[in-house]
């Protein structure tokens, strides 16, 4: 599959920053990508090249920008998707990666490392994607 899951994001000029540190800066807003960060970017390259290797589902355990993400990426890619969250996590969140069509489990002890083994528990053959170590390369950056 070449194409991208991420759009190319617009960069805006910040007049003001710009000023404070006597430099021109730019913003990438990535807040335009469709699951709503730039997770999506090394997510949905990961998500591929699983897909490449042969990959029939993915895991991950993150209730915000990853787990996002990752639903959004596996819908695209006709994956299914399982996102373990903490009890913690807001119905919103919750509701917006089922929305893309995955499977939530809330963990009720929610530690990070108590989420890391109910997802890896999951993993027969399946795909774990990891919240915050993905996949990420220079075509991504684009």
């Amino acid at each position: 599959m070449k194409k991208d899951l991420y759009i190319n994001s617009p960069l805006i000029e910040s007049l003001r920053m710009g000023q404070i540190v006597d430099s021109r800066v730019w913003l990438k807003m990535d807040c335009l990508q469709p699951s709503g960060s730039f997770k999506l970017r090394g997510i949905s390259h990961a998500c591929k090249k699983y897909i490449d290797k042969g990959a029939k589902e993915f895991i991950s355990s993150s209730g915000g920008n990853a787990g996002m993400a990752v639903a959004y990426s596996g819908r695209l890619l006709n994956t299914p998707v399982t996102v373990v969250v903490p009890e913690t996590t807001k119905k919103i969140a919750i509701d917006m990666i089922q929305r893309e069509g995955a499977n939530v489990i809330v963990q009720i002890i929610g530690t990070r490392p108590t989420i890391m083994r109910k997802a890896w528990s999951l993993i027969k053959i399946n795909i774990f994607i990891h919240s915050m170590i993905h996949i990420c390369g220079k075509d991504t950056q684009k």
